[in-house]
């Protein structure tokens, strides 16, 4: 039975990301493949006793680099809705300041963290690595509060993969990668 719920879970965070894409587009697509990143790199840097139950539920280790990402599924989305948010709210001043828009992020992505009991100090590294490769950015094509797209991801529509998507610079599903 518990497994069933973790199941559900991810089934839920799978439509979820679906649906995100479908209405996002590549903008959507490009802020999973961060969320997935910024996730990963909690999981390779703290042992988190949310993803730990639900590896164990699942017969499998936690350090299972090929399942990891089931485990974190429910909380890379809610991250990719919080960057969408953030990207919402750039959107509304393409100049900025983003002062706001930035202290909102990392208000809801504290809470997240502290949900997910990760270590203080810890959360903030991949977040602060996201912000420095979304400083600047392209004017929404639609108008205002429509997400924007980072001129890191400017040239990306060929690319396919979440790593390929992604513009963080390490790959949290390689062993051989330092985080």
């Amino acid at each position: 039975m518990k497994s069933y719920r973790t199941d559900q879970r991810t089934a839920r965070a799978h439509r979820q990301h679906q649906r995100f894409e479908r209405r996002y587009g590549l903008v959507g697509a490009y802020l999973v493949a961060d969320a997935f990143a910024i996730t990963g790199w909690w999981w390779r840097t703290a042992v988190m006793e949310c993803w730990a139950r639900r590896a164990q539920r699942a017969g499998r280790p936690e350090s299972d680099m090929e399942s990891a990402w089931l485990w974190m599924y429910p909380e890379a989305v809610a991250v990719a809705r919080v960057l969408l948010d953030y990207d919402r709210q750039r959107a509304m001043r393409p100049c900025g300041p983003w002062t706001a828009a930035e202290a909102q992020l990392l208000e809801r992505l504290a809470q997240l963290a502290a949900a997910l009991e990760l270590p203080s100090g810890t959360w903030q590294i991949p977040v602060a690595q996201w912000l420095h490769q979304h400083h600047r950015c392209m004017p929404p094509m639609a108008g205002a509060g429509r997400p924007v797209t980072a001129l890191i991801h400017a040239d990306d529509t060929q690319q396919q993969s979440l790593v390929e998507r992604c513009c963080l610079p390490w790959d949290w599903s390689d062993p051989s990668v330092p985080v």
